[in-house]
């Protein structure tokens, strides 16, 4: 699939935090500037439709509050990747997997260091795991 410089990905306002390539098409990771989270959109038919997926991945609204009220830290989406048949999301509060295409996630890890959330790398079978605010 190749995406011509004027096409765009997400067209519903926000901003583009991360593309990947998914096995027929793309996931998409953005910001809405409204509630201050981010999303995971998902195309298999080279973004002529976009489906929104992770829902159960998003923050409550109890945890939007507390985090508005600085008691807690967000718990973004940073990073999607796809390995096998597995969707692997990076929040700031751990790594969670996808075997249904985003519809149910299950959480693999727990932050070794409180609230960095974490980038991932995928070869093969293997996860790469970075901390979002470095080594």
């Amino acid at each position: 699939m190749m995406v011509k410089p004027r096409d765009r990905v997400i067209s519903e306002g926000g901003a583009g935090i991360a593309v990947e390539r998914i096995e027929g098409g793309f996931a998409a990771i953005v910001h809405n500037p409204i509630n201050q989270t981010n999303t995971i959109h998902l195309s298999l038919d080279s973004g002529k439709t976009r489906n929104a997926i992770g829902g159960e991945l998003q923050p409550s609204w109890f945890s939007l509050l507390m985090r508005k009220t600085g008691l807690i830290k967000s718990s973004d989406i940073l990073s999607i990747k796809q390995m096998g048949k597995y969707l692997i999301c990076g929040r700031s509060d751990g790594i969670f997997r996808s075997a249904d295409g985003g519809k149910t996630w299950t959480k693999l890890v727990l932050p070794a260091i409180e609230n960095y959330g974490f980038n991932l790398s995928v070869s093969g079978n293997v996860i790469y795991v970075i901390p979002n605010k470095g080594c």
